[in-house]
């Protein structure tokens, strides 16, 4: 039991390398998969869900790292995730939070490729 702790890291990393070669490798099967295990109509759904919900979580990675900058980065994403769900719940639509969660993450990956996180972080003021 005592091997779980010197070799559990590497495990985990080992397994998440795998599924990203994976991924890399064989997506058209995986693609193909997917396609095959569900519907048309949840595959339109996910798309029209996806729709609504990736401008509102592109907009709440720059309004978080303005207000929110000096919260750890876990802090933040929490902050956007419950912004967007909040906007849409004013809206009467009760969005999948996985989605809301992976959209989020997806725009603070493009919003660092970019440069905008850099650039929408708050800045202290300095004295005049």
């Amino acid at each position: 039991m005592h091997w779980i702790f010197a070799f559990g890291p590497y495990i985990v990393a080992g397994a998440i390398v795998g599924a990203g070669l994976l991924w890399h490798y064989d997506r058209k099967q995986l693609v193909a998969f997917y396609d095959a295990h569900t519907t048309a109509q949840q595959r339109a759904t996910i798309a029209q869900d996806v729709a609504i919900i990736r401008p509102l979580a592109e907009a709440a990675v720059p309004y978080v790292e303005q207000f929110w900058g000096q919260l750890p980065g876990a802090q933040k994403f929490t902050q956007a995730v419950e912004h967007v769900i909040t906007a849409l719940g004013q809206r009467g639509i009760a969005p999948n939070p996985h989605i809301v969660r992976a959209e989020v993450q997806k725009a603070y990956a493009q919003a660092k490729v970019d440069g905008t996180l850099a650039a929408s972080a708050h800045k202290p003021s300095s004295p005049a």
